[in-house]
């Protein structure tokens, strides 16, 4: 079992949102986000994208 350091409480909850509605979540932020399991992170800003 891996262990997350989430920066706040409120990122993981917005985390824990996508996953239980199997929802992608768009950020600019997405380092914050990076590592956990099963969720996918867009950055929209992204160049490329």
């Amino acid at each position: 079992m891996a262990v997350l350091t989430i920066r706040n409480v409120e990122d993981a909850q917005i985390a824990a949102i996508a996953q239980a509605h199997h929802l992608e979540l768009v950020t600019r932020h997405v380092s914050d986000f990076k590592g956990i399991e099963g969720l996918t992170v867009l950055n929209p800003w992204q160049p490329g994208i």
